[in-house]
């Protein structure tokens, strides 16, 4: 359960913060109608995990008359059986958490709200380009909140729980994370004792983990450091 709930942790933590800053330099731009935009990719956040994993449910139903296999009809690609698969299971389920990077490009646009236009502007006259920029000035400015949504990133994935709405353990136990471990051995084998434990054990690792990413934070780059 661990080495699944790490390798998905791996997978996706990357996955969502790239795509959610790519998503957030687009939608930083002073165009009219921006924030409606920002809203629309916001609001699947606001939706429970719980209600998501039965709505997923129905789009990754294995059967021709799933949303995702009638789209692969269309496009001319085979049916696939999705979370019904210990081959797929995982890489659905991944692919679920597109959904929500709303919250971590909202984040995102706050930190690149406070990137110094002058700078910006001054390595323009400077000749630099809209990559070097980037990744010179704007990310380096961005860093807190990386930091920030790594953090939060690392907790979460640790203690990833919806896929249970959707499949339980799923197939061949192939999404059994360790919350999920935790919640069977709690309540359906009722052995409670080993789901405190368990729970406890967690705790630990996301503790340790927690305390690693600060112990290595001197990448943060503060603005206000004068050090």
């Amino acid at each position: 359960s661990f080495g699944l709930t790490f390798l998905y942790s791996v997978i996706s933590i990357p996955m969502n913060l790239v795509l959610s800053y790519i998503l957030a330099l687009f939608l930083w731009r002073n165009l009219p109608g921006i924030r409606f935009f920002r809203l629309l990719y916001y609001l699947p956040v606001l939706v429970p995990g719980i209600a998501m994993g039965l709505l997923w449910v129905d789009v990754f139903d294995p059967g021709p008359n799933g949303i995702m296999n009638q789209i692969f009809s269309v496009l001319g690609l085979g049916q696939s059986r999705f979370l019904q698969s210990a081959d797929t299971a995982l890489p659905t389920y991944i692919s679920t958490g597109l959904w929500v990077i709303g919250g971590g490009m909202l984040m995102w646009i706050a930190a690149l709200n406070n990137v110094p236009p002058a700078t910006i502007e001054a390595a323009k006259i400077d000749g630099c380009g809209y990559f070097r920029r980037l990744f010179v000035i704007i990310i380096p400015f961005c860093t807190p909140i990386l930091f920030y949504n790594l953090i939060n990133g690392i907790i979460g994935c640790l203690q990833t729980f919806d896929s249970y709405a959707m499949v339980g353990a799923g197939v061949d136990n192939s999404l059994y994370f360790i919350a999920v471990r935790i919640y069977i051995t709690g309540f359906e084998t009722h052995q409670m004792g080993l789901a405190c434990a368990e729970a406890w054990l967690l705790f630990l690792v996301v503790a340790a983990c927690t305390l690693i990413m600060f112990r290595f934070s001197r990448w943060v780059f503060y603005a206000d450091d004068n050090s």
